[in-house]
């Protein structure tokens, strides 16, 4: 976190946060991006100031639950690349891409500021007809991650499919 800046990802300095082992390289991108530093303030001093003590009883439960959850993620992701051949994707909480729910005069779920906020700043200045780009890339991410999302386009209650998606990228 710098004065104006700070890069935000989920890459750790460590060997394979770098993309250094071998075996991870192949199959695991780590991200980052850079934000507005003040957004990144808030946050964290919104779970700063909500989090829990550290005792060795929180370790340990940590600890316990961190085991059992890398071991079932390990073979659910063993299972999916035995079945499909494919690299398994990371999973995305719906709110990590969406504001809420649609508002206003807008047919679909718009973007999550942080989302916007990124674009904004590397892509494209923010504006009336800006916003839909990011929104339309949430929707597209969302469901190829196979989940639909509800519209309010007539005919086309939600987005099931790409070609869902993209059929209305041409009409906001």
């Amino acid at each position: 976190v710098a004065k104006q800046k700070a890069i935000v990802g989920s890459s750790n300095f460590s060997s394979a946060g770098l993309g250094l082992h071998e075996a991870k390289r192949s199959s695991w991108v780590e991200a980052a991006s850079l934000v507005d530093s003040r957004d990144v303030r808030q946050w964290f001093n919104s779970n700063w100031n909500s989090a829990l003590q550290v005792t060795e009883e929180t370790l340990l439960a940590a600890e316990t639950l961190w085991n059992s959850r890398v071991k079932a993620n390990a073979e659910v992701v063993e299972e999916e690349a035995a079945e499909t051949h494919e690299i398994a994707i990371p999973s995305v909480a719906e709110s990590e891409l969406f504001k809420p729910s649609i508002t206003g005069g807008n047919k679909i779920r718009m973007a999550a500021r942080a989302i916007e906020l990124i674009y904004f700043e590397t892509i494209e200045a923010e504006t009336k007809r800006s916003v839909w780009v990011p929104a339309y890339a949430a929707s597209l991410l969302w469901v190829a991650a196979g989940h639909r999302i509800a519209t309010r386009i007539e005919g086309k209650p939600y987005f099931e499919t790409l070609d869902d998606v993209l059929e209305q990228t041409s009409t906001p």
